[in-house]
């Protein structure tokens, strides 16, 4: 006689409280890292209102009652560091601990092929671009639904697909194709500088993103050097400008900036005190 496998009756969907939610990551995460930067950075930018993600996998604690996350703690830590309110899906399993570990690994455990940042752009871009009767076949609500793009990016897809319609284009195969096409015309023309960036990014991170991310976890000096030397001088000036930083030349202009970011931040004891210590470090000889 074959004995069948006792499976454990899965719980249904419910609504718990974020705030309720904690994680023990030494009992329940058995990935190489507590955390993946990169994953959990996407998670946050598709991220839907209201919606929220797939349910996460909670056990509750017997003695405690407390609730730890089994499954999904990079979407635990998304809707953390995206400062959702409210509650979120979640199902809660009531076991031993020898079961909850089981019921942890066996979700990790899957072999799955995640469509990548371009790969859901371009699907979007496809089901935008798809019209009966000049009339789009799915709603920016249905698209939002699938997990794609966000509401906006739709949004932004539509008048780019208008554009290319009522000029009578061939409509791009691709979303990067379609908003670098215009990159020509400039601005003043209605092309998004915004979204034709977006989408190389987008490209570009599926490339090189989740192993930048990883170095960055494993040997963040390794990881800078190379961003570093890839980047170039002007390409580190763009870096520390988007990160709101001051990036310092040896030209009167620049200098001036850097004095006038001084001046503007801090105090003539500090500024007299930067300068004491500055001579000091440089031996200047004034």
């Amino acid at each position: 006689m074959i004995k069948q496998r006792q499976v454990l009756k899965q719980p249904k969907v419910t609504s718990v409280n974020l705030a309720n939610i904690t994680t023990d990551t030494d009992t329940f995460q058995f990935r190489e890292y507590e955390l993946n930067e990169w994953h959990v950075g996407e998670l946050q930018r598709y991220l839907r209102p209201v919606e929220g993600f797939d349910p996460i996998d909670l056990w509750r604690h017997p003695e405690t009652s407390a609730l730890v996350v089994l499954n999904g703690h990079h979407r635990f830590e998304a809707y953390s560091r995206s400062g959702w309110k409210g509650k979120v899906p979640a199902r809660i399993h009531e076991c031993s601990l020898k079961e909850a570990r089981k019921i942890a690994l066996e979700d990790n455990s899957k072999v799955r092929l995640a469509m990548s940042a371009t790969e859901r752009q371009d699907a979007a871009w496809r089901l935008v671009a798809m019209c009966e009767d000049a009339a789009f076949l799915y709603s920016k609500r249905e698209i939002v639904a699938l997990g794609l793009v966000s509401d906006g990016q739709v949004a932004r897809m539509r008048r780019t697909y208008r554009q290319i319609s009522d000029r009578g284009d061939d409509v791009p195969e691709t979303w990067l194709e379609a908003v670098g096409r215009d990159a020509h015309r400039g601005a003043d023309d209605g092309w998004d500088a915004e979204d034709w960036v977006e989408a190389r990014a987008a490209v570009l991170s599926d490339k090189v993103g989740k192993l930048i991310g990883d170095e960055f976890e494993k040997c963040p000096d390794a990881a800078v050097q190379v961003v570093i030397s890839k980047a170039g001088r002007q390409g580190c000036r763009l870096l520390l400008d988007h990160l709101g930083a001051v990036a310092v030349g040896d030209t009167a202009e620049e200098i001036g900036l850097l004095a006038y970011v001084l001046y503007e931040r801090l105090t003539r004891e500090e500024i007299e005190d930067l300068a004491l210590q500055a001579k000091a470090f440089a031996n200047l000889p004034f």
